[in-house]
């Protein structure tokens, strides 16, 4: 499944990282933007068709938990991308997807794309159930 991404990461070396990896490694995710800030990424995040976000905790003008608080209504899956295991807790309470410790292993990081696949499909399939009009057969006809 095509994945729509954006990456929210200060730190323009671990930005380019994981592009590349998400390139090499997980070419169903097409990256939309990139962002060293929360407040580029809002920006993004209410301007592009998102499925997931890569997103570091610690950036300037606040952190990731402050960028979700100021998005409200999150329809995106997140994967938290940083150096710090001690933010898993919040992580998790703000409805991560997948949490990623840096430097990222590769292994993990394709991980962490299938599961959003994953949980994305699942979304789509519960999506065509709904809309999907009841249909009732009466003398062997469709209607």
């Amino acid at each position: 499944m095509k994945l729509n991404a954006i990456i929210v990461e200060d730190e323009e070396t671990s930005r380019d990282i994981l592009r590349n990896y998400l390139k090499k490694y997980c070419p169903n995710v097409s990256v939309l933007g990139e962002a060293g800030n929360v407040e580029d990424a809002l920006v993004l995040i209410r301007n592009k068709p998102l499925d997931v976000v890569f997103l570091d905790v610690e950036m300037p003008y606040g952190n990731a938990f402050d960028l979700l608080e100021k998005v409200g209504d999150i329809n995106f899956e997140t994967i938290f991308v940083t150096a710090y295991d001690h933010y898993a807790i919040d992580a998790l309470n703000a409805h991560a997807s997948y949490y990623l410790l840096k430097p990222i292993s590769i292994d993990n990081l394709i991980k962490a794309v299938d599961y959003v696949a994953e949980i994305k499909l699942k979304e789509e399939a519960l999506q065509d159930q709904v809309l999907i009009p009841k249909t009732t057969v009466a003398n062997g006809k469709i209607t």
